[in-house]
């Protein structure tokens, strides 16, 4: 089952930036052969900014973009999740977020690294959701003992921020002097379930994903041959014949 490993520390600017570094020597410890590496960034718009999986690199590992909401010139707050599963491990990974173009922004992002995930296709459901109550919510469906991970920006200049039920806080940034306040969540219980904060009332993004257990149960069933009828295992999940 996916596990938490680490977090480092978390990145906040206090001017508006291009890009910017997280983890490095910021890391407790090595970042782990296989395990997963999640990085979630939070902006605060000086206008418009397209995100893409190419906005993050550590000079080793090629990361995703799992999921995302770009600013388009009227929006003020951005962000999204990256991920990518550690390929050699023996070393404190530094991130560094640079998307394409030259404007400027504020940034929060928080990085962590988790145990006992897929090594492959592992990003499922990914989700976003926009509002302005005191309890930011977006439902999301995952495979059953996938983890779940959000990330809420909010628009405003303070505030304290309490992470939903059942989930564990990654980071939090409350100081909002540059109006971005950001917190990022996560859930091992393995089951689908709404991605929420509570704050007081302001603009907010959410952006969530599931990522799948390693070793997750195979869904097995029997088809025939097509002349014979003998049933053959077939992977139902999966479509294709199991050949035993």
């Amino acid at each position: 089952m996916p596990t938490f490993v680490q977090t480092a520390t978390k990145y906040r600017n206090s001017s508006a930036v291009q890009s910017f570094t997280i983890g490095g020597v910021n890391w407790a410890s090595n970042n782990g052969s296989g395990n997963l590496i999640v990085i979630c960034v939070g902006g605060y718009s000086q206008g418009s900014q397209v995100l893409a999986s190419g906005d993050v690199t550590d000079g080793t590992n090629t990361y995703q973009q799992d999921v995302e909401n770009e600013a388009t010139g009227s929006s003020q707050i951005f962000g999204g999740i990256w991920s990518t599963i550690e390929a050699a491990g023996g070393a404190k990974r530094t991130l560094t977020f640079n998307p394409a173009g030259t404007t400027s922004h504020y940034f929060t992002a928080f990085v962590g690294e988790f145990s006992g995930i897929v090594a492959s296709g592992y990003a499922e459901g990914a989700t976003t959701g926009s509002g302005s109550s005191t309890n930011p919510t977006t439902n999301i469906t995952i495979t059953s003992g996938s983890m779940i991970l959000g990330l809420c920006v909010w628009d405003v200049s303070a505030g304290t921020i309490s992470p939903g039920a059942n989930y564990t806080e990654l980071g939090e940034e409350e100081d909002g002097s540059i109006y971005l306040v950001a917190a990022s969540e996560y859930d091992l219980s393995g089951a689908s379930q709404a991605v929420n904060w509570t704050r007081a009332t302001a603009p907010w993004e959410i952006y969530a994903c599931g990522y799948k257990a390693a070793g997750a149960a195979e869904t097995l069933g029997w088809l025939t041959d097509g002349q014979s009828n003998r049933p053959l295992p077939h992977h139902l999940d999966k479509g294709v014949y199991v050949g035993y």
